[in-house]
C-alpha cells in the first residue's frame, strides 16, 4: 500500500511515500537566489525488496555540497543508479563531480543525451549563452565517465518513456511498487507545479523553453495519461497524487496556450498578462512570493518564447 506523506518545506529532505518495498523522499536543491529555495530538487528511492538506492536528477554541480549533506543525514553511504529525465545543467550538471563522490553509481540517461555528458563543452557553452547568469549559478559541467551509463534494461522494475517536447531527448520514467501503479517521474513533460499532494491548491505552468515543438509535447503527454501511475512527481516542484487529473491538466493547459497565442499579440510580457488572466492554473501567481514571482515570470517567458517561435515557424 501507498502512503503518502504531506510536504513539510521546514526541512531540506522530506518522505513523501512508503510503500511495502521502500521509501521515496524528495531532497531539496536550493540555490542562492531569492525563489529557488523551494524549486530544485532530486528524488530518493530506498528499494529493499530489490536492495537498492536511485537517485532521480541529482541536479547541478553547485548544489552538490547540499544533496551529500542531506544523504548524509539520511543515512544514505552509496548510490546504485542515477536515472535522468533529461541533460539540462539544473537536472544533470553535476554528474561529473558526482561521480567523484559516489564513483560505483550507475547512470540512465535519454540516449542521445549521453554524448553531451561525456563531453559537456558543447552543452554548457549553450546554456551559458541561453542561460547567462542563471547557468553561472549551476556551476560548472565536468565530463561523466562513458563507462558510468548502462542500458536502462539492465535495471528491473522500471521503464522509460520517450517524452520529448521540454527537451528533444526527454524521458519519463515509471518505477514499479508492489500493489500499486508505478510511481511517474515526469521530469518537465508535464510542466512545473507547485501545490499540495492532493491538488487542492495549486500553481501549474507548461515548461516550453525554445526551441519547442507542440506536437511532440502534446503527444508525450497524451502518451503519459495512456498509462496508469499512483504519484505524479515533478522535477520542479514536488508531487501530487492524482496523476491522471493534472496530465489532463497539463495537456489541457498546452492547447489553452496555444489557442491564445494563434490569436494574440503583442511583447512577451504582455502575453504573459493575458496568460495570467485566462489561464487558471496560473491563478495563484499572485500568492507566490515576490521572489518566486520573480523566478516564475522568468520562466514563463521563456516558455512563451518556445510557444511564440513555434507558431510563428508554422506560418512560415
Amino acid at each position: 500500500m501507498l502512503n503518502v506523506h504531506t510536504l513539510c518545506k521546514k526541512s531540506l529532505f522530506h518522505l513523501v511515500a512508503t510503500f511495502s518495498s521502500g521509501s521515496l523522499h524528495l531532497i531539496d536543491l536550493p540555490l542562492p537566489r531569492p525563489g529557488f529555495e523551494n524549486f530544485l530538487s532530486t528524488w530518493l528511492i530506498r528499494d529493499t525488496k530489490r536492495k537498492r538506492i536511485l537517485l532521480v536528477d541529482p541536479g547541478p554541480t553547485s548544489t552538490l555540497p547540499q544533496l551529500y549533506d542531506s544523504l548524509e543525514k539520511l543515512g544514505i553511504s552509496t548510490i546504485d543508479y542515477v536515472l535522468l529525465t533529461h541533460i539540462h545543467m539544473d537536472h544533470a550538471g553535476g554528474m561529473g563531480d558526482f561521480l567523484a563522490t559516489f564513483p560505483d553509481a550507475k547512470i540512465v540517461a535519454p540516449s542521445n543525451g549521453i554524448k553531451h555528458l561525456i563531453d559537456p563543452s558543447r552543452l554548457e557553452r549553450a546554456s551559458r549563452e541561453t542561460l547567462r547568469e542563471m547557468a553561472e549559478t549551476y556551476g560548472r559541467m565536468r565530463p561523466v565517465p562513458a563507462d558510468a551509463f548502462i542500458d536502462p534494461e539492465q535495471i528491473e522494475g522500471i521503464s522509460f518513456m520517450m517524452t520529448p517536447g521540454h527537451a528533444p531527448h526527454h524521458q519519463s520514467i515509471f518505477y514499479d511498487i508492489e500493489e500499486e501503479a508505478p510511481l511517474l517521474f515526469v521530469g518537465e513533460a508535464a510542466g512545473t507545479y507547485i501545490g499540495d499532494a492532493e491538488g487542492v491548491n495549486f500553481y501549474l505552468r507548461p515548461a516550453t523553453p525554445p526551441r519547442f515543438f507542440f506536437d511532440k509535447a502534446e503527444g508525450s503527454v497524451m502518451k503519459l495519461m495512456e498509462r496508469a501511475s499512483s504519484l505524479l512527481c515533478y522535477a520542479h516542484y514536488g508531487y501530487v497524487r492524482h496523476s491522471e487529473v493534472f496530465l489532463s491538466r497539463a495537456l489541457a493547459q498546452l492547447r489553452l496556450w496555444k489557442s491564445i497565442l494563434e490569436k494574440e499579440s503583442g511583447t512577451l510580457e504582455e502575453l504573459m498578462d493575458i496568460i495570467l488572466e485566462k489561464d487558471s492554473n496560473l491563478k495563484s501567481f499572485s500568492s507566490l512570493t515576490a521572489g518566486e514571482q520573480a523566478r516564475e515570470r522568468y520562466f514563463t517567458l521563456n516558455s512563451l518564447k518556445g510557444f511564440v517561435e513555434e507558431i510563428a515557424s508554422k506560418k512560415e
